[in-house]
């Protein structure tokens, strides 16, 4: 090895210059150490100049055993080529069980600045340790007293005394290792403390130890009153274990004593003394509280007699230019002036002298044309409030009409009814502007809100303002869509007229919703008037009952409008029917019924054989042509029970009927519609009758 070292040495000092370096030396760190069982620590080795190795051993491998990483010299070649003079290498010591340990490292090596070969010997004192987890008490004690059936085991103690506070201590099992915290002079609540008593093993592990301390209570617990006094009186019927008490004076103030039972209890002084009292009831607490901290409450109520007036009547209430028909006990009044008054003076005043009038209420005031409302408030010397409302009303000769005669546009047709006071129109995608026109009813109102209009796609609402000359204002709403490119506009579908036979009913072409009250009728009969080119037609219009609903419905080419009429009908008294239990006296109804039908039978017999003998007698006469042939009838009479085949030689006088027709005016009564015929209304009844036939 020492050759191997010798060559090495002479390679490099051929390479390197002489005296560049400097004397070799070893190091080793620390020269002590302590580890736990089972823990590894380092050793650290540090060499400069110098090249060689190093032998580690221990001298008690079931100590402490040691360890090197993967190298074996002290320096390299190469690195003292690359002129690399100091390096660092570890070694890593394991505990194993406990004792001391000697680790030993010989140096052999050569110093690089030619002092010839080398050798030193370094030790490490390892001291190995087992660290105790022993972490429970060998006592605990309050006051030098043991706390009762101590053991290690058992984490949780409760104890009891009169002290105000206590000396805790506790002494571990482990005196060497083990820590104790949380012992020491501790002052007591009165009632339970809690405390807890820590013990923290040298391998950091940690118990708590639980101590309850009762303190007990020896204060006194009483928290009543010897005596309640109000100006130096007792309270009526004074017990100390009667919280409750009233009393009654004509006093402003008065002044509140109050006396404990135990002289360590103490009243708190909050309402005692001089005490200023309201009219009516002044609540005052005493609360007393015991020794111990217990507080009782003592409610002493005080009502100061109220002798004030509460007479809050006006005597009096009056205005300069008209007359009111005044009564006190009446807090509302009316009284009407003439249009001319501008302004009135109120009058008023009161019963009682000491009451008083809220200042504003009386004196000039302006009055607008119709309701004026005023206020008259009086206040008692109690302070109790009336308050008196009177209302002026001015007569007002202007012109209430806010109604539009007349509304229109240029490019929308608007199915105007001065009652209906929103519109909605829609118009083509190239419209973009109107005009919107508007005529109020009375010349004395003002209209606003028309003219020029620009339209945007989509809906564009605009309202027109009419004032009448007395200011009251009516909106009319009219919403105009001007609809997308290729949509056509829903024109023109509305009934132009309509009336319904034999009902009453008010129509408006723009309102699409009727309630009818009928009675007996089972269809209805629709008279109308259509605008040129729309169709109608009827659905719902037969069998009649309540709750039923006709659809009348309008249309022009692809846009429709539907009329809807709620069907109500009034029930209808039908005659009582009689019945009988087990037969009754039905069967005498029979008698007399059979007996009237014998009867007539005989009368007809009778009349027969008269007429007979008549027809001997009188010579036959020819029968005159009445011109039959050419008999009008209606085709509705069949839905009534009229049958023209009954009838010889009767013909209609037109080929051309048709039950269920329509033109532009005209009936309809059902369900199909046949523009450009005439309507034949169902129900009617033009039959020429004759008495001969």
């Amino acid at each position: 090895m020492k050759k191997i070292l010798t060559s090495i040495i002479i390679l490099v000092m051929m390479v390197l210059p002489i005296g560049v370096f400097a004397a070799g030396s070893v190091g080793v760190s620390p020269s002590s150490l302590e580890i736990e069982v089972g823990q590894t620590k380092k050793i650290t080795i540090t060499v400069s100049n110098v090249i060689g190795d190093v032998g580690i051993t221990s001298s008690n491998t079931s100590v402490a055993t040691v360890s090197k990483s993967s190298w074996d010299y002290l320096f390299t070649e190469s690195e003292v080529e690359d002129g690399l003079t100091t390096k660092t290498y570890e070694i890593t010591v394991t505990g194993v069980s406990e004792g001391t340990a000697t680790i030993t490292l010989n140096f052999d090596y050569a110093s690089l600045d030619g002092g010839g070969d080398l050798t030193a010997t370094k030790t490490v004192t390892v001291t190995v340790k087992r660290t105790s987890t022993n972490n429970n008490l060998a006592s605990l004690k309050v006051d030098d007293d043991s706390v009762p059936d101590f053991s290690p085991s058992t984490t949780s103690y409760s104890v009891s005394t009169g002290n105000a506070s206590v000396n805790i201590t506790a002494t571990p099992e482990d005196t060497n290792g083990a820590r104790v915290s949380g012992t020491g002079r501790k002052n007591l609540n009165i009632g339970t403390n809690k405390y807890e008593i820590k013990v923290t093993a040298e391998s950091g592990a940690v118990k708590t130890y639980i101590l309850t301390i009762t303190r007990i209570d020896n204060r006194s617990t009483n928290n009543n009153l010897a005596s309640l006094k109000v100006d130096n009186a007792s309270v009526p019927n004074f017990s100390p274990t009667k919280t409750i008490y009233t009393v009654e004076t004509s006093n402003e103030v008065v002044n509140i004593s109050a006396t404990p039972e135990d002289t360590k209890a103490t009243v708190a002084s909050t309402n005692l003394g001089n005490k200023t009292l309201k009219y009516g009831t002044n609540k005052f607490e005493i609360k007393v509280t015991a020794e111990n901290g217990g507080v009782k409450t003592y409610t002493l109520n005080i009502n100061r007699i109220d002798n004030r007036s509460s007479n809050n009547n006006l005597a009096t209430l009056t205005i300069d230019k008209g007359n009111i028909v005044f009564d006190k006990n009446k807090t509302s009044f009316e009284v009407k002036v003439d249009s001319n008054v501008e302004k009135v003076t109120i009058s008023a005043t009161t019963e009682d002298e000491k009451a008083t009038i809220a200042s504003g209420a009386l004196g000039l005031k302006e009055i607008k044309y119709g309701s004026n409302k005023f206020e008259i408030k009086v206040t008692a010397e109690n302070g109790n409030l009336k308050t008196y409302k009177l209302t002026i009303v001015r007569d007002d000769p202007r012109d209430t009409n806010n109604f539009l005669l007349e509304l229109s546009t240029d490019n929308a047709k608007i199915p105007f009814n001065k009652n209906i006071t929103s519109y909605s129109v829609n118009v083509e995608n190239d419209i973009e502007k109107v005009l919107i026109s508007a005529t109020p009813e009375s010349e004395k109102s003002t209209v606003s809100g028309t003219g020029e209009k620009k339209l945007k796609e989509g809906e564009n609402r605009f309202e027109i303002t009419v004032t009448a000359e007395n200011q009251s204002v009516k909106i009319y709403t009219l919403t105009i869509t001007r609809l997308k490119k290729g949509q056509v506009p829903e024109e023109y579908n509305y009934l132009k007229s309509l009336t319904i036979e034999g009902v009453d009913l008010e129509f408006d072409q723009s309102i699409v919703e009727y309630t009818l009250s009928l009675t007996d009728q089972d269809s209805l009969n629709f008279i109308y008037e259509l605008e040129e080119g729309v169709l109608a037609s009827i659905e719902g219009n037969e069998n009649l009952k309540n709750g039923s609903v006709i659809t009348l419905t309008v249309s022009k080419d692809t846009n429709s409008r539907k009329y809807t009429f709620n069907i109500v009908k009034e029930d209808v008294e039908e005659p009582p029917v009689t019945t009988s239990k087990k037969g009754g006296k039905s069967w005498i109804i029979f008698a007399i019924g059979g007996g009237l039908i014998l009867l007539l039978l005989i009368l007809l017999l009778l009349l027969k054989k008269k007429k007979s003998k008549e027809e001997e007698e009188v010579p036959e006469t020819p029968t005159p042509d009445l011109g039959y042939d050419n008999m009008t009838y209606n085709v509705g009479n069949q839905a009534n029970g009229y049958d023209p085949s009954q009838f010889n030689n009767v013909e209609p006088m037109n080929d051309n009927v048709n039950t269920n027709t329509t033109n532009n005016t005209g009936f309809i009564s059902n369900d199909t519609n046949m523009n450009n015929q005439p309507n034949v209304n169902n129900g009617s009844e033009d039959i020429e009758r004759f008495d001969n036939f």
